[in-house]
């Protein structure tokens, strides 16, 4: 009872606070996803400046970050406690707004993604393991609400925020399957998506509570597999971004399993027994699919992430197939990576060649800018950016 009588607060609330914020306007720039935009994200473990002024000076048009990576004297960053929420750790806090605040003075666009979320802890920081305990307890749900409430009360002044993206790539499927595929009964796919769809809707109402202006992203189901978007809900809050990621076909754009031996675009059709065109087309369609049913335009969609490892063959022809169908669709994107400093597989500025058997030093990781050479392959995405 005292979760219902919560959530029927939370949906007036909701209804006050968008009634108001559509007869007083407001200071943000609410109609910057009007147009496409093209971006990049950075997953960290610290910040520089000197992101914010590589990203202005290649023209990217935000950046979707995630600071999950920082260093915190706390269990898990800005939420203290993956296993029990109870208020933002203020040092962390302070720490991400002074970051907002560079790229507020610069007057570049940020995205705010979580890694995690009270019960739903990031793999790499579970010890490998997947933290499914969220889409089972309604306690943690209402913790992970309480945290976006927080954080919006917390970061709603700040214009350069463009959005909150609530959970990167939810997968709560797990908790059914262990893969995506025709078979899946029909019933296990609707529980699948009306757990996930309660979940966001009580929590654009927490986050609304908060601020009724900054729009809210919301990643589909399996990891932000398109194919799951055509059972994705839909919301009547206007200001709503659905995205899906795009690393199809995982056992190409992944070094560990390519190992160079799998080549974009001969071997998918030796591979799938289709074209790359048809291949694509599938993940493709399944959005359009979504948009077509609910009548979602589409400067409402992002590829919140795509990308390649940069190592293996036919990653220029990739990633230019990709961006020409974004942009064809005229769907907001962001690639992966850029900036990302303790990880070289997808730092597109490193050209395609291995990193120097003496790049390592003895403690961290290798300074990475010392070996950004012009390439062909970043050139991909200069271009794409400078439209």
């Amino acid at each position: 009872m005292k979760i219902f009588c919560k959530i029927f607060m939370l949906n007036i609330i909701l209804c006050a606070t968008v009634l108001l914020f559509s007869c007083a306007g407001g200071k943000k720039a609410i109609t910057f996803w009007d147009a496409q935009r093209r971006g990049a994200n950075t997953f960290t473990p610290s910040f520089s400046q000197s992101l914010v002024d590589d990203a202005l000076e290649f023209k990217i048009d935000f950046i979707r970050l995630a600071p999950d990576k920082w260093e915190t004297k706390a269990r898990d960053f800005l939420i203290g406690n993956a296993d029990r929420y109870e208020g933002l750790v203020q040092a962390d806090l302070e720490k991400l707004k002074e970051v907002l605040g560079y790229f507020e003075e610069k007057g570049l666009p940020v995205i705010i993604t979580m890694l995690s979320l009270p019960g739903s802890r990031w793999r790499q920081h579970n010890g490998g393991q997947d933290d499914l305990r969220l889409w089972e307890s309604e306690d943690f749900q209402i913790q992970a609400q309480q945290f976006w409430m927080d954080l919006a009360t917390e970061l709603k002044d700040f214009n350069c925020v463009a959005g909150y993206n609530i959970l990167n790539e939810p997968h709560l499927d797990l908790l059914w399957q262990k893969s995506i595929n025709d078979d899946t009964p029909p019933e296990i796919l609707e529980t699948i998506q009306q757990r996930l769809a309660a979940f966001y809707q009580n929590t654009i109402m927490a986050i609304r509570q908060a601020d009724p202006e900054t729009f809210i992203i919301l990643d589909a189901s399996w990891y932000g597999d398109a194919r799951t978007m055509p059972l994705m809900a839909v919301y009547s809050e206007p200001r709503i971004i659905y995205s899906f990621h795009m690393y199809e076909p995982y056992d190409y754009t992944t070094w560990a399993l390519n190992q160079g031996n799998y080549r974009y675009p001969q071997d998918i059709e030796a591979k799938e027994g289709i074209t790359a065109e048809a291949y694509f087309a599938q993940f493709i369609n399944s959005v359009k699919a979504f948009q077509k049913k609910h009548s979602i335009p589409n400067d409402r969609i992002l590829v919140g992430e795509f990308g390649v490892n940069r190592r293996v063959p036919g990653a220029q022809q990739y990633l230019q197939d990709l961006i020409a169908t974004y942009n064809q669709e005229n769907w907001h994107w962001a690639v992966y990576a850029f900036g990302d400093m303790d990880w070289d597989g997808m730092d597109y500025r490193l050209g395609t060649q291995p990193l120097p058997a003496d790049a390592w030093p003895e403690e961290g990781e290798p300074d990475y800018a010392a070996y950004y050479v012009p390439n062909s392959l970043f050139d991909v995405l200069k271009e794409a950016w400078a439209h």
